[in-house]
């Protein structure tokens, strides 16, 4: 079935890219992977561009359906101008237990973690993809959860959230990338419920650290 042409298609494109990165990856070789005549890949994407643009906004629905009734909740939050700072807390760590669930699970596959990273780390023309549909979103109901969580009012406080939202995120991947490194530093065989509890739990950890931090100075500087 067509259908299925195109799913193959993307299925073997991600696996592809992950593997050579979008410049090294050709169209023949995809092709040949999915065993494929080439010609299906323009029929079906346009080119190597449609393709990858595709295999991109695959992974920005994949998160998305995986995370958007937590996403949802927290921006009914934001919006209830009754809701405390502690429920504007409580909607972030949701939000990254779904998160870290996502990326430590085996819900993601591995070669969308490695796709995104690069993409990430080295934008190319498709980047808009990533930044518009999930890279954007996420820092700004993280900072927007945080400052109403904090209660933070000046600008120069809101930028520093601002900025805490960019090593919040990074700390989200850095125990998907360096996985092998933290079974074997740490002994454990793999991440099962236990492990992932724990990786969750120490992120969430932090952030309420932070929290706590900026929540006290707003309060300082309010009496002072």
């Amino acid at each position: 079935m067509p259908t299925d042409s195109k799913e193959r298609l993307l299925e073997k494109a991600m696996i592809v890219f992950a593997d050579k990165g979008y410049t090294e990856t050709s169209t023949r070789e995809i092709a040949r992977v999915a065993n494929m005549n080439i010609s299906a890949i323009a029929y079906y994407f346009g080119g190597k561009q449609g393709l990858y643009r595709a295999v991109l906004e695959n992974i920005v629905h994949g998160v998305g359906a995986a995370v958007d009734g937590t996403i949802e909740s927290a921006v009914a939050v934001l919006s209830d101008k009754k809701s405390t700072p502690e429920q504007a807390e409580t909607a972030l760590c949701d939000i990254i237990k779904a998160l870290g669930e996502l990326l430590y699970s085996t819900q993601l596959p591995d070669e969308a973690v490695t796709v995104f990273l690069h993409e990430y780390a080295n934008p190319g023309e498709e980047f808009s993809t990533l930044y518009e549909g999930l890279i954007f979103p996420i820092h700004k109901i993280f900072a927007d959860l945080i400052i109403k969580a904090t209660a933070a009012t000046d600008n120069a406080t809101i930028e520093e959230i601002t900025l805490y939202t960019f090593p919040l995120f990074a700390s989200l991947f850095s125990f998907k990338v360096r996985k092998q490194t933290v079974l074997k530093h740490v002994k454990w065989q793999d991440y099962g419920n236990k492990e992932i509890d724990k990786l969750i739990s120490l992120i969430i950890k932090q952030t309420r650290s932070i929290i706590a931090l900026y929540k006290k100075e707003t309060k300082d500087k309010a009496d002072g």
